[in-house]
């Protein structure tokens, strides 16, 4: 078959009472759950600091050309490749907030969705087997579902590939020329617009070898093919011109050179990520039955996407929408040789798609319970810095970097935050730091902090000397908070279930709130606290005096709450 000629409907559509049909019902279902899996929390950190820049850009009237938030790198050159998203975003934001942004962010997958859903449709695949193939897509990028400059690129991916899908059929050559702008657009979005002119490439080089293989005569309108070759010239038109070419391999070398980790960059495994493994090997075993319907194009797209997303986490979304394409024709095929009940089939769509919906419902529950920006902003913390003047050269985690920005900028800069171009040599001093006390220690008073904002949770291995000649070396796992600063220099003045707030001793500013510092208590510690008390170094009732003090300043803290508990039960134990 020609790829692009369409097929025969797969399926009767068989009439409900009234006016609705059942395919209708499965559409609505399968709306319902994209909708589900979009309105999550929020999980992307580098949000406040693209909110920040919008509306650096809207009030300077310029796009900055040089870094502004930070006192370590500040003045820095700084290609701003995603202004454009920057101030739509933070025009969103000013509109009605943080549900403003995801509800654009729903509208942009449903978009999305609904072109692929097309797709699978004109290929002849029924509603029954059209949402399975895009609940698996939606299952799949999911996690990738954030208001951040990707999800456009998820976006433009489906359009690009529908765009060159359909410009190739007689006489819709002309569709062709929305590619130009469309890339013009996606330049000053996002970077992975250069990933949009590869698989553009690609998709033509499978039409030509297609053609050549089946010896068709038809290879296509040469105006058609014209226009898609030279509308990725179009990426040169932003602000950094050829340097945008750059930034993927720049990036790649900063988070591969080991002083700058990024999961996102790593390769994902099987147990880290499961579905993308088995979605891989499904697809390629269908592309397997229903060769004699593959299009060459869209496969080729797939295959790529499947690469990409084998060797870096970050590329996981781009695989799954564009899994459709692939398996359009095969699955159609497919379904023509296997009778299966149409309502049958019905019934097993609607079941799963209630299913993952609820799934994807409680997920949505269980993880929104503190709020949906609960994960990306430590409210709290920087509220107490606020009221209270700390930090005017705050240390902070790196992911709490950008809502710093949004706060506190421009009376007070950030150290640092999620633009690892920015910031390679300042990582490089951080991972020379690491490696002892003393470098560390060293590190801060070069850049003159005074005060730290540290996130929760971040633990690592200690090894300690015996206790005697000849005996065995001691390890236990220890905050990282409690070994980079030392009871001895920092103060911990402030806790929460996200943040440590510390404050150095020997600073005059902080001599009003060493008296309320955590002497005892560092929840990120607790397990070598225990080891305290049970040596006799520390006194229980001191631990709980602490905790019902946090307890009783912040009922919300859980963190607070469950400590409170595991020592008084300790207590009554003992007792």
């Amino acid at each position: 078959m020609n790829p692009g000629s369409p097929r025969r409907h797969f399926g009767r559509r068989s009439k409900w009472p009234g006016w609705v049909s059942a395919d209708h019902l499965l559409c609505l279902l399968l709306t319902l759950t994209i909708a589900v899996a979009v309105l999550q929390p929020i999980r992307t950190y580098d949000l406040w600091w693209h909110l920040a820049t919008g509306r650096l850009i809207l009030e300077q009237g310029r796009i900055p050309s040089a870094e502004p938030f930070s006192f370590t790198r500040q003045g820095t050159p700084w290609l701003d490749h995603e202004w454009l998203f920057q101030i739509l975003c933070f025009l969103i934001y000013r509109l009605a907030g943080w549900p403003a942004l995801l509800l654009a962010d729903l509208l942009l997958i449903l978009g999305a969705f609904a072109l692929l859903f097309g797709i699978l449709r004109h290929e002849g695949c029924g509603v029954s087997l059209a949402c399975p193939i895009l609940l698996l897509s939606v299952a799949g990028a999911r996690f990738r579902f954030d208001p951040r400059p990707e999800i456009l690129s998820l976006f433009f991916l489906v359009l690009l590939c529908s765009l060159l899908r359909s410009s190739r059929e007689p006489g819709m050559w002309r569709k062709a020329w929305a590619l130009p702008p469309l890339f013009l657009l996606w330049a000053n979005l996002h970077p992975a617009a250069l990933l949009g002119a590869v698989l553009l490439f690609l998709w033509l080089a499978g039409e030509g070898i297609q053609a050549i293989t089946q010896r068709r005569s038809d290879a296509g309108d040469p105006r058609r093919t014209l226009v898609a070759l030279v509308s990725p010239l179009m990426l040169l038109a932003n602000p950094g011109g050829w340097r945008l070419l750059v930034v993927p391999m720049t990036l790649r070398r900063i988070v591969s050179s080991g002083h700058a980790p990024n999961l996102e960059w790593e390769a994902p495994t099987f147990r880290d990520f499961p579905l993308l493994y088995l979605a891989v090997t499904v697809s390629f075993l269908l592309l397997l039955v229903g060769w004699r319907e593959l299009d060459l194009a869209a496969v080729l797209v797939m295959t790529a996407g499947a690469a990409l997303a084998l060797l870096h986490l970050r590329n996981i979304g781009f695989f799954f929408v564009l899994l459709p394409f692939g398996l359009a024709g095969p699955v159609a095929r497919l379904s023509d040789s296997v009778r299966f009940p149409p309502r049958l089939g019905r019934a097993l769509c609607a079941s799963l798609l209630a299913l993952v919906g609820l799934l994807f419902a409680r997920g949505n529950v269980l993880a929104g319970e503190r709020g949906y920006l609960a994960s990306v902003a430590p409210e709290r913390a920087v509220d107490f810095i606020q009221a209270r003047g700390i930090g005017q050269r705050l240390f902070n985690d790196v992911k709490f970097g950008g809502y710093l920005i949004w706060r506190r900028y421009p009376e007070r800069r950030v150290f640092i935050d999620g633009r690892n171009e920015i910031y390679d040599t300042l990582l490089a001093e951080i991972f020379q730091g690491l490696r002892s006390w003393e470098e560390w220690e060293s590190l801060l008073k070069r850049h003159g902090i005074d005060a730290a904002l540290l996130r929760r949770g971040q633990v690592q291995a200690v090894e300690y000397p015996p206790a005697t000649p000849g005996g065995m070396k001691r390890r236990e796992m220890r905050a990282f908070s409690a070994a980079y600063f030392q009871i001895s220099r920092w103060a911990l003045v402030y806790w929460d279930d996200q943040a440590l707030l510390f404050v150095r001793r020997d600073d005059p500013a902080s001599e009003a709130l060493l008296r309320g510092e955590y002497r005892f208590v560092n929840p990120d510690d607790v397990a070598h606290l225990e080891v305290l008390i049970r040596n006799g170094d520390v006194e229980r009732n001191l631990v709980l005096k602490e905790l019902t003090r946090k307890r009783a300043e912040d009922p919300s803290c859980l963190t607070a709450q469950v400590l409170l508990e595991q020592f008084a039960g300790s207590d009554s134990r003992e007792n």
